[in-house]
């Protein structure tokens, strides 16, 4: 059967009709998702990644790697040693990290964020630029995944590639080992937080993290920088 024009302009304009409809219903649920998070959410104790100053200390919740050792194995070239490491790390939940967090007086914690697909490299620079001030990381006390360095040259995931391309304000000394530069660019699957903690309470959070079962490390400073301007140094 043939469909003559006038049916056909009107086929079109109630395909028309109908995206727009979808995408109109589909912003309005996510404005009303938006308004129920804050109404049920005490905005005052939420942590952002605006609040670090100058003289905090970071803590890492989590070693790095998974990314690399992920892709490692997918080519047979990890151990089960490292991939279970790595599977082990990936299934811990942030959980008690956070409730730690939360249980914390006021102004204790002064930043936080995940470490995900951005690398340490890059969410570290997000912090960076949000709260004005430069991150340095130490890459000695850095937490790392068994195999993580070994297999950083060879198996770094593009992503990784990309964030070396994306986040420029990421910079490391000389001397420092490229596998651990790469470590940092590195995408976590389920990876660790980053928080920026007052400098007279870092013993006593990451004695409590400890106690909660987290891994945490102390990696690095908080040194003062510019509003809107990302720098993170790996010394």
């Amino acid at each position: 059967m043939k469909l003559d024009r006038r049916a056909l302009r009107k086929i079109r304009r109630a395909k028309k009709s109908a995206a727009v409809t979808s995408i109109n219903l589909v912003s309005m649920i996510d404005i009303f998702t938006i308004l129920i998070i804050y109404l049920l959410v005490n905005t005052a104790a939420v942590l952002t990644n605006a609040g670090a100053q100058p003289g905090d200390v970071l803590v890492l919740t989590k070693p790095l790697g998974t990314g690399i050792i992920v892709r490692a194995a997918k080519y047979r070239q990890a151990t089960d040693e490292e991939l279970d490491a790595t599977i082990a790390s990936m299934t811990r939940l942030n959980r008690e990290a956070a409730a730690v967090a939360a249980s914390l007086p006021p102004g204790l914690i002064g930043a936080c964020t995940d470490i995900t697909g951005f690398g340490l490299a890059g969410h570290g620079s997000e912090m960076s630029a949000a709260s004005g001030v430069t991150l340095v990381i130490e890459s000695e006390r850095l937490p790392l995944l068994p195999g993580a360095v070994r297999h950083a040259a060879e198996f770094l995931p593009c992503v990784g590639r990309s964030n070396l391309d994306h986040f420029r304000a990421f910079t490391v000394r000389p001397g420092v080992s490229a596998a651990l530069h790469l470590v940092c660019l590195d995408p976590q699957t389920s990876g660790g937080l980053l928080f920026a903690v007052r400098p007279d309470a870092t013993g006593h959070i990451v004695g409590r993290l400890t106690q909660q079962g987290v891994d945490a490390h102390v990696i690095g400073r908080v040194e003062p920088g510019s509003p809107g301007v990302p720098n993170v140094r790996l010394e």
